[in-house]
């Protein structure tokens, strides 16, 4: 069986389907395919699935339970794959492909879709191609104790749609239009740092300076399973008796540590690809290493780091039936210690990251899985602008001062005059000019227009008239008029 890191590499992976029809035709009759034990429909387990011509899906019980464009249509081809996601979830995969009328093979009739059905108890239809002629869309709906859930499927357009489990029988689901959401099995994080190298995360809404030291800490996701052992002949089998392991995923890289605190009858350690909690009796896995085949001795420390391939961890403890208690622990750096200790389950506040100099988003996750993209919008607020008008030749012997300025601008925009080509600024306040110092001050839109004949004919004396105006972030200047005594 194959893994898959994530689910988009799933969705777009073909070569691990194994064809079941092969451009055969099937038309009004059922074929009955292997199911999966772990997946519950109605309270019924679907160690069978039935698949019709007519493009339906009967899970553990030859009924209709989903139908996709159901019609009398006639199917072709038929493929199936079981598989893991993320070396968690399983998934059981069927890819449909024929056509809604049964004696039709246009392509306005074509149907093409896959189901999906995952141990988290959710199904998820992604029909990849249905009939353009949409009087060829049939019965599209989900049967269950619950109640029927339809869907609406539009002609020549793909759907995804999820089907989501409201309790652990798969007696009653919700239909939601979209791609199904499965979660990565670990944990994510996120930190701050800044140009100091220092690490940040929040409390009570405010940054928190954090820091921490390696450790070694507890494994949770342990199983206790029962009739699994490790022989000596690179295998962890499954059988009827009264064998005792403890089984745990892990992970690439990671270093772990196994205390046998007590001791049963077996101390025997092997590391796999596969999961053993799936065997069932009379079957095994391979093992990749064996780390340990004795005697048991209490207090014996068995460290080791998982390499490439290596995803599951047994520990056979006993072959009576007891469940002698060890000590399962991963070594965890200083760094990523502060990440599970302070990491953020979510991005922080744009807000809390301008209170560093130069803020760096820090991302970790307890997986080698493929890291996720991270986008984030960034407002950018410009500086002012300064913005210099040309100068102004009043030297005309027609032009007697100036009358008054109309302005066609927002009310932030800051104005200034110079009367002799920008050597120095001024701005009208308290019925008097005063010249300005700084490069981006001066008098409102108001200000400006509010400057009488008088009051100009106290400056507009040297024949020459130049404005400034800074804009700041949303102002904006149409235009500057100046009205000439003449």
């Amino acid at each position: 069986m194959a893994d898959y890191r994530n689910l988009s590499e799933l969705l777009a992976s073909t070569a691990n389907l194994v064809q079941i029809v092969n451009n055969t035709a099937h038309d009004d009759d059922t074929i009955t395919v292997d199911g999966v034990s772990w997946f519950q429909y109605g309270g019924i387990a679907a160690t069978k699935v039935y698949i019709s011509g007519n493009s339906w899906f009967g899970f553990g019980a030859s009924s209709e339970h989903l139908k996709v464009c159901r019609r009398d249509g006639k199917l072709y081809n038929l493929w199936r794959e079981e598989g893991t996601l993320y070396n968690t979830y399983s998934f059981l995969r069927f890819k449909w492909d024929g056509y809604t009328q049964y004696n039709n093979a246009d392509t306005s009739v074509k149907l093409t879709y896959e189901v999906y059905l995952f141990s988290t108890g959710d199904l998820f239809l992604n029909i990849l191609q249905d009939p353009t002629n949409s009087s060829y869309l049939g019965t599209n709906e989900l049967v269950c104790s619950g109640g029927t859930k339809s869907f609406t499927v539009t002609s020549g357009v793909a759907l995804q749609e999820t089907f989501t489990h409201q309790d652990t029988t798969g007696a009653n689901f919700v239909a939601t239009q979209g791609q199904i959401v499965i979660t990565p099995p670990y944990d994510r994080k996120y930190l701050l740092q800044d140009t100091a190298g220092k690490y940040y995360s929040v409390e009570n809404d405010a940054l928190k300076e954090v820091s921490a030291t390696e450790a070694y800490v507890a494994v949770t996701d342990i199983t206790t399973e029962t009739a699994l052992w490790v022989d000596s002949k690179m295998k962890v089998n499954r059988d009827t008796g009264n064998a005792r392991a403890y089984v745990f995923p892990i992970n690439q890289g990671t270093t772990y540590r196994i205390t046998m605190t007590e001791i049963g009858d077996r101390e025997r350690i092997a590391l796999s690809t596969d999961n053993p909690r799936l065997l069932t009796a009379g079957n095994s896995v391979t093992v990749t290493r064996t780390l340990k085949n004795q005697t048991p001795v209490i207090n014996d420390v068995t460290s080791f780091t998982a390499t490439a391939n290596e995803n599951w961890c047994t520990v056979h403890v006993s072959s009576t039936g007891q469940t002698p208690a060890i000590a399962i622990e991963r070594y965890r750096s200083a760094l990523v210690n502060c990440f599970e200790t302070y990491g953020l389950d979510a991005i922080p506040a744009g807000s809390l990251m301008l209170q560093l100099n130069d803020p760096i988003l820090l991302y970790w996750q307890d997986s080698i899985d493929e890291l996720p993209a991270i986008e984030m919008d960034v407002t950018a607020m410009p500086f002012p602008q300064t913005v210099l008008t040309h100068n102004v030749d009043m030297t005309d012997s027609t032009i007697k001062g100036v009358e008054k300025v109309e302005i066609d601008s927002d009310e932030s925009t800051l104005y200034a005059v110079s009367f002799d080509n920008g050597a120095t600024w001024w701005n009208y306040v308290d019925s008097a000019w005063a010249e300005l110092s700084e490069a981006q001050s001066g008098m409102t839109k108001a200000a400006m227009e509010a400057i009488g004949t008088d009051a100009w004919a106290l400056k507009a004396t040297t024949g020459h008239i130049r404005f400034r105006f800074v804009l700041v972030e949303g102002s904006y200047v149409n235009h500057i008029i100046v009205d000439y005594l003449n």
